[in-house]
This record gives structure tokens, C-alpha cells and sequence, in this order.
């Protein structure tokens, strides 16, 4: 039978685990510098990805939750949700008929619309949780890519 322990080594500057595995009634086998070091290592990014995660930083999410009311040719709207990335033009084929975007989440995040018109295109008004962009009340509106930050 294997038994697992393990005692904590605190200071002011570093706190770190040294973990041991004996056999029953037999000594703990002291590890190798090598096999320190590698715990170490190991337990330190451990220790760092569970902050991260704790304080939100990996967590973060990196796409923008899109909502597009879309006009459709019988006159009624539809609408379609989709997931941008974040920092990225994103194109993608329910832009074709837009009437109005609008950011579901997260906080924080803006999304600009690029339109395509006879002149080329423009930029159009920038879309964010409870501000959405309406290009269109009557017609469809061609949107090129959204950048999302």
C-alpha cells in the first residue's frame, strides 16, 4: 500500500509543499534535488494557475456573445445569436441582412460594425451591452465584419 504525505514549508517570501510516498512501514524516501526542484516547479504552477483562475484572469472569457435582428425578405425579423472573437475583423454570413446589433456579454467588451455600401464601406456605430446599433428599421443592411475589443 502506497501513503501519500506531505508537509507545508512557509516564510515570508515563498511557500511551497514537499510531497513523499512510502510503502506501509517503511521511511519516507527523501527526494532527489532533481525531484525537489521538479515538485517545486510543478506545485508552483499549480499554486499560480489557481490564482489566475481565482482572480478571474484565465477565466476571462474572449469572445463577444453577438444578438443580430436580421430583416428578412417576407418583412419580418429574425433574430440569430452568434460568438465573436475578441480582437479579430469576424465576418460571417448573417451580416448579409442586418437591422440591429446588439452585445449579449460580457461587460466591458465593444463591438464595431464595418458596413458595405456603394462607396466602399463605413464604420458604423460601436455596440455594447445595453447600447445596441441600429443600422436599419426598414431595409437590410450588408455589415462586412465586426471588430470586437
Amino acid at each position: 500500500m502506497i501513503i501519500t504525505t506531505h508537509h507545508i514549508h512557509k516564510n515570508p517570501n515563498l511557500t511551497h509543499i514537499h510531497f513523499f510516498q512510502q510503502t506501509k512501514n517503511q521511511k519516507p524516501k527523501t527526494p532527489t534535488p532533481k525531484e525537489k526542484k521538479e515538485k517545486m516547479y510543478t506545485t508552483t504552477l499549480a499554486l499560480m494557475a489557481t490564482a489566475f483562475a481565482a482572480t478571474g484572469v484565465l477565466a476571462a472569457e474572449d469572445v463577444a456573445h453577438i444578438q443580430i435582428d436580421i430583416i428578412v425578405p417576407d418583412g419580418f425579423n429574425e433574430l440569430f445569436f452568434l460568438d465573436a472573437p475578441l480582437g479579430q475583423y469576424y465576418m460571417d454570413k448573417a451580416f448579409d441582412n442586418v437591422s440591429t446589433f446588439e452585445l449579449e456579454g460580457p461587460e466591458g467588451v465593444s463591438c464595431t460594425p464595418y458596413v458595405e455600401d456603394d462607396n466602399g464601406g463605413y464604420e458604423a456605430e460601436p455596440f455594447t451591452v445595453g447600447k445596441p446599433t441600429v443600422l436599419s428599421t426598414v431595409d437590410s443592411v450588408k455589415v462586412r465584419s465586426v471588430w470586437c475589443i
